[in-house]
């Protein structure tokens, strides 16, 4: 049945149940909470209800509707994501609304491949290279589209993923449409930064405030889908919940070097010696050349290290010190401030809060 999958989220999915069998179900909703707890793969689920021909107070979760809902290739359910820009119109007599026109062939191949990763399990975020806004095109076609016939029975539901990253052009379009709703249309919001959407669209919805996932419901759910159990502990210890990044990380198959580089960053931190931190500033940079998210696993790994107790006395540091200092480098890092400056102070500033006296850390 629907929902049956979802982890850690009992309370609003009675709240939507409830609503979905008293026929008052919000037509606009914006689904919030931390990131990688579900807030799609809820949104998918609402839309199983909507669609669902079985009767009964559930979505079955087996029929034709519910497995293309599932595989995102429902006619009645639109689905957008964040895209990269593409080719110019102002030079061509195209005037399609398409928002994939003038994307390369590679491009489009990416589209597809995590298009295809999403249908096979619902709590991978789908994320193209270079797609840093939801673009007024996504928005012109969603709008032309959702005032067409339906395809099919059922409702038409609108999914828009990570909905702060409309782009201004977009986000006002968009308002338009939850001013003026097309008849039998719901549309679903999800994002894990509300402060960030404007607030006429914001107010224009329902909220729903999703919970972060534990460790133990992230490890659970990974081991469920056929994962290493020694694997999923490694990655479950730095991705805080996420259990979306938790599925990048599996996939990519590098946590075993990320914890490598960390292990060396730290170790760096508690000696100070000026030719390891020149070394690791040269490692680091290196790193961040390959994707800054990727350099931020690593300082958040050395500040679980750190934290856990991982590496000899340092571990002794006060932890909302430290975590302080390493929060202020993961977000330097996501601004491309130059890395050997970002970590020189983050050496200097983690080794003011010792007493360092030969091989033994003391706090001040």
């Amino acid at each position: 049945m629907a929902f049956d999958d979802i982890i850690g989220q009992e309370k609003w999915t009675k709240f939507i149940l409830d609503a979905w069998k008293k026929d008052r179900l919000a037509h606009a909703i914006l689904i919030s909470g931390p990131s990688g707890c579900g807030k799609e793969f809820f949104a998918l689920e609402i839309a199983k209800l909507l669609n669902c021909p079985e009767e009964g107070p559930y979505a079955c979760g087996n029929c034709s509707s519910c497995r293309r809902i599932n595989s995102l290739e429902h006619p009645n359910v639109q689905f957008v994501y964040p895209l990269p820009g593409g080719k110019s119109r102002s030079a061509s007599k195209n005037k399609s609304t398409d928002p994939l026109y003038g994307l390369s062939e590679e491009v489009l191949e990416k589209i597809q491949l995590e298009i295809t990763k999403k249908a096979k399990n619902p709590y991978y975020r789908i994320e193209i290279p270079k797609a840093k806004f939801i673009r007024i095109d996504s928005i012109r076609q969603l709008r032309e589209n959702s005032y067409l016939k339906s395809a099919e029975p059922g409702k038409k539901v609108i999914i828009l993923s990570r909905a702060e990253m409309m782009n201004d052009e977009a986000a006002n379009s968009f308002l338009k449409l939850l001013e003026e709703p097309p008849p039998d249309t719901f549309l679903f919001l999800t994002t894990s930064k509300p402060n960030s959407l404007i607030p006429t669209i914001r107010s224009r919805c329902q909220e729903i405030k999703l919970k972060g996932l534990t460790d133990a419901q992230v490890t659970e759910k990974l081991v469920s889908f056929g994962n290493p159990v020694e694997e999923v502990r490694s990655i479950v210890k730095i991705v805080e919940g996420d259990i979306s990044k938790a599925l990048k990380l599996m996939e990519e198959g590098e946590i075993e070097e990320r914890s490598a580089v960390a292990d060396e960053l730290v170790a760096t931190i508690r000696s100070g010696l000026a030719s390891d931190i020149v070394s690791m500033n040269r490692k680091l940079t290196a790193i961040s050349s390959e994707g800054k998210e990727k350099l931020a696993d690593i300082f958040l790994i050395a500040l679980r290290l750190i934290l856990k107790g991982g590496i000899n006395d340092i571990s002794r540091i006060t932890g909302s010190k430290i975590g302080e200092q390493f929060d202020k480098a993961i977000d330097l890092v996501g601004r491309n401030i130059y890395i050997p400056m970002i970590f020189s102070a983050l050496v200097f500033e983690s080794r003011m809060l010792l007493r360092l006296n030969g091989n033994k850390g003391e706090i001040r």
